[in-house]
């Protein structure tokens, strides 16, 4: 009986924690549990995405471009002497940097590995501020981003672990609002040494990607209509969260898993839930037959406005939080007195 009651003990902080107070962040998380927690993720998700890949035949989805280049530089071939559409988009040469440990192996294995190493960072860099962190693996822009084998949890991951900075440079559309949030010396000055070193590599390459971007379609969540009401958040330009949500609000974007590193902006149980639940409205919603234009008021609407919601109210409930406690703690002064003897009174 001993060791149930200490079990159920267990688990009830540890609900305690990961279910923080509504207006407070949870704890931080110890590094050991952080370092397990990244690994189980980022096996899980690899495997996922791995099976996914090899299922569909598509190769190593988004991942597959910088893959190619990457190939391409060691079969000392042009990266960009190949033709670009709709689909399939050129990627600056600085991705293919981080692509060539994977130059090995087949598409679906090096997909994989990407998606899950990438997770599995990213699981290890939120877990920094809280359990509660882990909500952001149930927004749609997460999934999204796995099933695609995307660039975005790497880049929410290099948000918050310095030495991971770098990676911005392998899109810089995303990494734009990612370094001017978390930028540091050593950072930048490692990520232009590496774009130094592609420009050695191909000296023509920033020219070739920047006409191969010509037909590159996208959109701008800040002017997709209601994405205006973005330009509120200035109104707590302060608030470092406010600025990243501008920041983030225009640049171009191509589809729901850009806006994965807006979820640096909840902190609280209820923000993390919230944001990350809306969000898979945006998959609901999305007709089987979309337009670019579809897809920015989608995003803006189940992305963006609830991040603005989440920066607006903030100071408002941090202040109830503030009166509640402050309520709390006079009824329980009161309570004290009321329970203590009075002077000459008989004990």
């Amino acid at each position: 009986m001993r060791s149930v009651r200490q079990l159920l003990r267990r688990v009830s902080a540890g609900s305690r924690i990961f279910l923080a107070a509504r207006g407070q962040a949870a704890s931080a998380v110890r590094l050991r549990h952080r370092i397990v927690c990244g690994i189980l993720a980022g096996a899980w998700i690899g495997c996922f995405a791995w099976w996914g890949l090899a299922a569909s035949g598509l190769g190593a989805r988004d991942f597959g471009v910088a893959l190619r280049d990457a190939r391409a530089l060691v079969d000392r071939r042009d990266p960009y002497a190949v033709p670009v559409g709709f689909d399939w988009v050129l990627y600056p040469l600085t991705a293919a940097l981080f692509a060539l440990p994977f130059v090995g192996l087949s598409p679906p294995v090096a997909g994989g590995l990407f998606a899950g190493i990438s997770a599995g960072l990213l699981v290890f860099a939120v877990l920094r501020d809280g359990w509660n962190r882990l909500l952001i693996v149930l927004s749609y822009p997460f999934w999204s981003a796995v099933v695609t084998v995307q660039w975005s949890p790497l880049l929410m991951a290099a948000a918050s672990l310095p030495w991971l900075f770098p990676v911005v440079i392998a899109k810089p559309n995303l990494g734009l609002p990612v370094a001017l949030r978390s930028a540091t010396r050593a950072g930048i000055g490692a990520a232009a040494a590496l774009t130094l070193i592609t420009i050695v590599w191909v000296p023509g390459w920033p020219a070739a990607w920047w006409r191969g971007m010509a037909g590159y379609q996208s959109f701008v969540p800040v002017a997709s209509g209601a994405g205006c009401l973005l330009l509120l958040a200035l109104a707590r330009h302060r608030d470092k969260d406010a600025r990243f949500l501008v920041l983030m609000s225009a640049i171009p974007q191509r589809w729901f898993y850009d806006a994965l590193p807006l979820w640096l902006i909840p902190s609280t149980t209820g923000e993390l839930l919230s944001t990350s639940l809306i969000s898979w409205g945006a998959l609901l919603f999305t007709p089987e037959r979309r337009t670019i234009r579809q897809v920015a008021l989608l995003s803006a609407i189940f992305n963006y406005l609830p991040m603005l919601v989440v920066v607006w109210t903030r100071p408002w409930r941090r202040l109830e939080s503030t009166r509640r406690e402050a309520r709390s703690a006079g009824d329980a002064g009161s309570s004290s007195e009321a329970r203590a003897p009075q002077p000459g009174s008989v004990p």
